[in-house]
């Protein structure tokens, strides 16, 4: 199915809401209501060009939406209650990635994983994904943003509050910029850079009141630069050995009187 648009429906206790296969492309769903889904996810599409827009969802068993394509856009959608992740783009059996250009914008996400211990947002083997200006506020038990396996990934503007950290970045992910998000509350860090990826960048965010660091980086392959951390419960920037320190890092009131990893200057 190629082209087609889908608007206005209310879908209520199916097994899951629309779902689409790795052969469709460039339809839209826009405005729908999906609510109780039994099985599955909300949306479930694979192909690629595709639009869900402005949509709301609820209580779905899965994900409120999972992608498995290029070139989609998610966009200010409302996820409440979902299964598992609020929106995930990865692999079908049929599709194993990498998924190119994808973008997740200004959706609002609360109350993921409830029957899955999953991220609000995921992305795993994806490449050039923006994640830009969403609001998740989560369960303390996951990530509010996952970045998993994936190259070029572009976090920024998110909220991100009582999630297990606000954003995440595992393995073999290369170049991922985390810029300007603002995460607080979160179980551990407001935004923890584990020792695999190479040449994140971490910019520009605020981090405020998390139970564990505010930034946390393992990869001696970042850059961390003009974040402000105040009142995290360890310290406000914890950076191991070899990351560079891009200048004009903030911290104050946080737990650990050192404020900051030797490493890591800070005002």
């Amino acid at each position: 199915m190629s082209g087609s648009t889908f608007t206005g429906l209310l879908l209520d206790s199916n097994n899951s809401g629309i779902r689409m296969n790795t052969g469709s492309s460039s339809n839209r769903l826009i405005g729908n209501s999906i609510v109780n889904t039994v099985q599955f996810s909300g949306i479930q599409m694979g192909g690629n060009g595709h639009l869900v827009e402005n949509n709301r969802f609820n209580n779905t068993n899965g994900a409120g939406v999972f992608l498995s394509g290029n070139d989609n856009v998610v966009r200010g959608n409302r996820i409440n209650d979902a299964g598992s992740n609020g929106i995930t783009i990865g692999s079908f059996p049929t599709n194993p990635g990498p998924f190119v250009n994808n973008q997740v914008i200004n959706n609002q996400i609360s109350g993921s994983s409830r029957v899955f211990s999953s991220s609000s947002i995921s992305l795993n083997n994806g490449s050039g994904t923006l994640i830009q200006g969403n609001v998740v506020n989560g369960r303390r038990t996951t990530p509010g943003v996952f970045v998993f396996n994936s190259a070029s990934t572009v976090v920024s503007g998110n909220t991100l509050v009582n999630n297990s950290s606000g954003v995440l970045v595992r393995r073999t992910s290369t170049g991922t910029q985390v810029i300007g998000n603002r995460a607080g509350q979160n179980t551990f860090a407001g935004v923890a850079i584990e020792n695999g990826p190479v040449g994140t960048v971490v910019a520009d965010n605020q981090v405020s009141q998390n139970g564990g660091n505010g930034i946390s980086v393992s990869s001696s392959s970042t850059t961390i630069s003009r974040n402000t951390a105040t009142f995290n419960a360890n310290l406000g920037i914890a950076a191991v050995s070899g990351v560079t320190d891009g200048g004009g890092n903030r911290a104050s009131g946080n737990g650990n009187p050192a404020q900051c990893s030797s490493n890591i200057a800070c005002s």
